[in-house]
């Protein structure tokens, strides 16, 4: 299983379960050293974050299998780009950046 942090879309139960045929269940965390900011993809406005030291993300953190990290790429697609980062919990979690 991977941890997964999430902030914006895939935290709705309604994607959640259109891409994973599931609910997931997480816990509160926070993002360190990133700011959250938007990004524009095909005329719609989404939540992106960029390194910003100093500034902390709230979002959750997920338990995901590989396959569904691999449905979660498919997912965010080519304008965000998925990286290893610290939590302040300690735990390290994928994230989705801007690319």
């Amino acid at each position: 299983m991977e941890n997964l942090f999430a902030y914006g879309t895939l935290i709705l139960p309604d994607i959640q379960q259109k891409l994973f045929g599931r609910i997931l269940k997480g816990n509160k965390d926070i993002l360190l050293d990133f700011k959250k900011t938007i990004i524009s993809i095909e005329d719609e406005v989404f939540p992106c974050v960029d390194r910003f030291p100093g500034n902390n993300i709230k979002g959750v953190i997920f338990k995901i299998s590989d396959k569904e990290l691999s449905i979660t790429d498919e997912y965010e697609g080519g304008e965000y780009i998925r990286i290893k980062a610290l939590l302040q919990s300690g735990n390290e979690a994928w994230v989705y950046i801007r690319a």
